[in-house]
């Protein structure tokens, strides 16, 4: 698809924009919209964002709203403050669409945790690193595991009470393999590779 306009490119061909309700609006909502990452299916069609409590797929044929809305970190909304104090709220999770197909995003959470997101039936797989106790390693640890574990239907999604999140363990940054449905989870000083079987 072609959305070129003119020679320069100082306007958007297409403005990607959710609406966001006035009556929600507070201190945070600034921050917690602030997109920290996106990315495009494998097939250029979609394209996935992340902010810092959900998840949003674009399909940029109709970009009038997301659509899917993925929520992340949905029992963080009632702690907002705490969060902001611990600075928590200003972490970047990162995003990535699977090589393999183009319904499947990876972001990172809380918890040592990222999640994988099926549009097609909307079910979210948790996966969590295994931390290494090896203090003689001088470089990150690298862990092959499976990641076919847990999946759940997103109405099961039961989220977790704040006071059940660890903001101190998290997964920041996460890649698939441009091939291969394995995918890599950093957190921390340990780097893990996850492979399906």
């Amino acid at each position: 698809m072609d959305m070129r306009e003119k020679a320069l490119l100082s306007a958007p061909g297409i403005l990607l924009e959710s609406d966001t309700d006035p009556s929600t609006r507070s201190f945070f909502s600034e921050i917690i919209s602030s997109i920290s990452d996106a990315t495009y299916s494998p097939d250029g069609r979609f394209v996935a964002s992340r902010d810092y409590l959900s998840v949003r797929i674009w399909d940029i044929h109709y970009p009038k709203r997301p659509l899917h809305v993925l929520p992340v970190h949905d029992a963080i909304k009632s702690c907002l403050s705490e969060v902001y104090e611990n600075d928590s709220i200003f972490d970047k999770f990162e995003i990535c669409a699977s090589s393999t197909c183009s319904r499947r995003v990876v972001t990172g959470s809380y918890n040592n945790e990222a999640i994988i997101y099926n549009w097609d039936d909307h079910s979210v797989e948790k996966i969590a690193p295994v931390p290494t106790v090896d203090q003689n390693q001088a470089f990150s640890s690298f862990e092959v595991q499976s990641y076919d574990s847990t999946m759940m239907r997103r109405p099961d999604l039961v989220p977790q009470p704040s006071a059940a999140i660890d903001f101190d363990r998290k997964c920041l940054h996460v890649s698939w393999h441009p091939t291969d449905d394995v995918i890599a989870v950093a957190s921390k000083t340990d780097l893990n590779i996850f492979q399906r079987r």
